[in-house]
């Protein structure tokens, strides 16, 4: 027995000699840690942070958002309305309420709805559509005045299809026999409208009559009927989820908003802290569930393979213990967890309950031997012991590979990983046997497992046995087969280097963003640089316009509206046609007409309608008498009603008819006081968003066609910063993050694999061996590759850390492996009879249950790493428990102790 044996067995003895002291002192700091744990531990779900700042590309981002402020941690609210009108009063109602919440909202920016777009809206409007709204205003001026009047359902049903009198037509008489004849068809486009507005009260839907569209002349787009608000929320650093008090004050907001508007407003919420904070609660959330159930998972296979409730119970025990103490320490370290980092505590699980699975069926296997439990305990401490604490220092070496990277996110969990190793196997070397000798464990409190426990080696061992004794070259011819097979799927693996991709794919904020994405008007894949002067950005402009990946450059100059010589004509004639005067541009109140005076406006609009029907012939006859149907429909339905119910309902049907066009002439009115402008007249929220805090001005770059593929980002960006250095923005962020993250792991599979070799070669004394052991985990990683290829999974940051990991957990297994050959084989020489087969199957299981919770997380980056951790585990233990016991037997390995 070496030293190190002869230490470990000793301080096991030790500890089951004095179990009580031991256990209270450890579950007294295990109390005094967990307490420190909850009260400092936070989270952090900023993606950006999980970079060095040192990094070129971090500091240009850096250097943008301390130019632009109002662009960090930017939430984008989007609301989508029934017709234009109601998105912009939703937007006006939701902006005030933000702006009077100053201590959970700031920078508060409402796109063309604030007073600078009231007034100057006119010179937005394309110059076709501001003709005809000129000519449709000169056209029925006086009706808009008085229906702006009297802005109800009766008010607009009096003034529709009046008839003849004295042989006079009325200046309000529409001809509905021949369309062409018509006035205009605007007069014709109500009356549908009306009929649709009936129509669907009647079925308790929604309905707004689209005034914007009939006075300009076109459709609304579904841009048109869209607002934004952007604003930054208040960030508590202190709370575990930072901006959740600003995030809780707009959902309520946005219920009160879309009640008010029925089913006619429907508002969302994207953008960066949007994701983020969805981002962060789906992982806070997520981790809890997947740590919670990767308990269970370990508890029911712990007793499958122990076979002892007593044995389970100690074990959990001692892991929890161990994981208070990782948490406080990543708490006094790191202070805050990322999104990569909060998956310590699944790992922790999946790794530390291994050791201990390795003590407690080697306990079991000592005093099978008939020994006595002093005895027991210490020839657990010779077999098992040693290998655990070489187990714990080699998978902490692979963790630790990543804390000097670039890549913070997998730096922080190298750093709390590898002393969450060391910390598990110190506990389960004191914690676990102190437990199970407060009354001596025996052998009639465990119940052996019906293939692999018995007197004799079973069925399992025995088949395991001749499959890498006799039928090894077989084996070999396998493995070589599923390597090449591996290897050939490799090239199709690819690396999916979008950050939001580690968001919930489920949740608003994404779906939103996606949706945004996917419109013209949007330009997502959109990248800025910063020029030091106006004259530096034209120049960069013409630059960067030379490029065939350029397909537009925006500055601030962008924003103005064009033609404005020849739209400030029309506008002015605007305002000869409806007056100079200009009232509160405020949001109109509701006009209310009694239900007994709408009620008498349909009926004689229905007998208006019928009048003209016997006129008319055909298809337009049918619909004219239709129409007059359905207005005698609506009124029997409207008496079915209690007399509060109707009012309710007239109310609502005077805002669908008319209660926009109030507001849309207010809007117009307003907008005639528009005036010629330049870059120096637009509002201080447009020209922030363009010129920064330390006078630099920002220029926006937008490809030539869609980036579909991380190829076109990686030509777009490259293209583009040959003319430009110092690019920021998503597709900038994504590429250059992906590389830092590439560069990190591999720096860091470097170190692990120089790491685990050297101490390989130091604590087996033989490079042979070293390699024995290495190389079929080298296979497990390869398999675990291809495989990965070949079910089109991608590598993120987040899964970037299973191979160094399953680097460490396949060379536990070697060296549990190593160990126990030499230390004696059972009699026959059947290494899969002896416990630590066993104990490597049930920790591999273990390891696979705990980790495999993480795949079913809504969470994607954790969702990703226990999916290639789970696929790893099984090539791991495959591939170490079949091939490298029948290579030692073979090579003739196994003749020394490890030291």
């Amino acid at each position: 027995m070496n030293r190190v044996q002869r230490s470990v067995s000793a301080w096991m003895v030790a500890v089951s000699r004095h179990p009580v002291p031991i256990i209270l002192a450890v579950l007294c700091g295990t109390l005094a840690l967990g307490g420190y744990a909850a009260g400092n531990l936070g989270l952090n779900s900023d993606t950006g942070s999980m970079f060095s700042e040192e990094l070129p590309w971090r500091q240009a981002d850096l250097e943008y958002k301390s130019e632009f402020p109002q662009l960090r941690n930017e939430v984008l609210v989007v609301i989508d309305g029934l017709t234009p009108e109601r998105a912009e009063m939703a937007q006006r109602r939701l902006a005030d309420h933000l702006r009077g919440h100053p201590d959970l909202f700031f920078h508060v920016y409402a796109p063309l709805g604030d007073e600078f777009f009231r007034r100057q809206g006119l010179l937005y409007m394309e110059t076709r559509q501001l003709a005809q709204l000129r000519n449709n205003l000169s056209e029925y001026g006086d009706d808009l005045k008085a229906l702006e009047a009297d802005p109800t359902a009766a008010g607009l049903l009096d003034q529709l299809i009046d008839t003849p009198r004295d042989g006079q037509p009325d200046s309000r008489e529409v001809d509905v026999r021949e369309p062409e004849s018509v006035r205009d068809s605007v007069l014709l486009r109500i009356v549908a409208e009306v009929g649709a507005a009936f129509q669907s009260q009647m079925h308790r839907q929604s309905y707004d009559l689209p005034w914007r569209e009939i006075l300009t002349g076109s459709d609304a787009s579904s841009a048109e009927r869209r607002r934004f608000i952007l604003f930054n929320p208040r960030i508590d650093h202190q709370s575990a989820l930072p901006a959740g008090a600003a995030m809780n004050e707009l959902r309520r907001a946005i219920r009160d908003i879309t009640r008010l508007g029925r089913s006619g407003i429907r508002i969302r919420v994207t953008g960066s802290e949007a994701v983020e904070h969805e981002s962060i609660a789906s992982a806070y959330s997520g981790t809890r569930r997947t740590a919670a159930v990767a308990l269970l998972a370990v508890g029911a296979i712990l007793f499958a393979g122990l076979g002892s409730l007593r044995l389970v119970a100690a074990s959990l025990i001692t892991l929890v213990a161990g994981l208070a103490a990782t948490a406080a320490f990543a708490a006094a370290t790191v202070g805050q967890l990322n999104l990569i980092s909060i998956a310590f505590a699944v790992l922790y699980i999946g790794l530390g309950i291994d050791y201990a699975a390795h003590l407690c069926l080697g306990l079991v296997e000592a005093l099978r031997e008939r020994a006595g439990y002093d005895r027991a305990v210490a020839l657990t401490g010779h077999r098992v012991g040693t290998a655990l604490l070489i187990s714990a220092l080699t998978t902490a070496a692979c963790f630790y590979a990543f804390v000097p990277t670039d890549f913070r996110g997998i730096s922080e969990l190298g750093l709390i990983g590898g002393t969450g190793m060391l910390i598990s196997v110190l506990m389960t070397l004191t914690l676990l046997p102190a437990l199970l000798s407060v009354r001596p464990f025996r052998i009639t409190e465990h119940r052996p497992a019906r293939l692999w426990e018995s007197d004799e080696p079973g069925r399992v061992a025995m088949v395991m046995h001749e499959l890498t004794g006799r039928r090894g070259r077989a084996v070999a011819l396998l493995a070589a087969t599923v390597l090449v097979a591996a290897l050939l799927f490799l090239p199709r693996l690819w690396f999916d280097h979008d950050p939001m991709r580690l968001a919930d794919p489920e949740s608003e904020s994404l779906r939103t963003l996606k949706e945004l994405a996917g419109e013209p008007s949007n330009v997502p894949d959109a990248i800025s640089v910063l020029a030091s002067s106006p004259a530096d950005a034209r120049e960069l402009v013409d630059r960067l316009l030379a490029l065939p990946e350029v397909g537009e450059v925006r500055t601030l100059e962008s924003s103005l509206p064009t033609d404005q010589t020849e739209k400030l004509q029309i506008i002015g004639e605007i305002a000869a046609t409806l007056g100079s005067e200009i009232e509160s541009d405020g949001l109109p109140p509701p006009s209310i007409s009694p239900v007994g005076r709408t009620v008498e406006s349909v009926a004689g609009f229905r007998e208006r309608v019928l009048k003209v029907a016997q006129t008319m012939e055909g298809a337009a006859a049918d619909s004219a008498r239709g129409l007059a149907l359905l207005l005698t429909r609506w009124q029997r339905w409207l008496d079915e009603w209690r007399p509060e119910t109707q009012g309710r309902l007239v109310e609502t049907l005077d805002q669908g008819l008319a209660g926009s066009l109030a507001y849309d002439i207010r809007r117009i009115r307003v907008g005639t006081g528009a005036e010629p402008m330049t870059a120096a007249d637009l509002p201080t929220e447009i020209r922030s968003r363009w010129i920064g805090t330390g006078g630099q001005y920002r220029v926006q770059i937008v490809p030539a066609q869609r980036l579909a593929s991380s190829a076109d980002v990686a030509v777009f960006v490259d293209r583009v910063s040959t003319v430009a250095p110092g690019l920021t923005g998503i597709p900038v962020y994504g590429l250059q993050s992906a590389r830092s993250a590439i560069r990190a792991f591999w720096r860091a599979l470097l170190l692990a694999v120089l790491a685990t070799a050297g101490m390989l070669v130091i604590l087996m004394r033989s490079a042979r061996d070293s390699a024995l052991v290495v190389a079929p985990v080298l296979l497990a990683g390869v398999v675990t590759l291809g495989a990965a290829a070949a079910l089109h999974m991608p590598m993120t940051y987040s899964n970037l850390i299973t191979l160094p990991l399953l680097l460490g957990i396949g060379v536990d297994n070697g060296i549990h492996i190593v160990h126990r050959i030499r230390s004696g084989l059972p009699r026959g020489g059947n290494f899969f009879a002896t416990s630590t087969s066993r104990a490597i199957v049930v920790a591999g299981l273990t390891t696979m249950g705990s980790l495999g919770s993480m795949s079913v997380s809504s969470h994607r980056a954790l969702a990703s790493m226990g999916q290639l951790l789970a696929i790893g585990m099984v090539a791991v233990l495959l591939s170490t428990m079949i091939l490298l016991p029948g290579m030692l037997v073979r090579t003739g390995s196994g003749a020394g102790p490890v030291e």
